[in-house]
């Protein structure tokens, strides 16, 4: 039990940071778009 507890809280782990990974690609694609906007008007 404890050693399945203990594998499970290190997955999430990893998903989290891929997690947030992914929200700050996210988050600066989104600002590179902004820009470019800006850019072109």
């Amino acid at each position: 039990m404890s050693s399945r507890n203990r594998k499970a809280k290190r997955e999430s782990g990893a998903f989290y940071r891929k997690e947030k990974h992914r929200r700050n690609l996210q988050t600066s694609g989104s600002i590179e778009k902004l820009f470019q906007t800006i850019g072109k008007n």
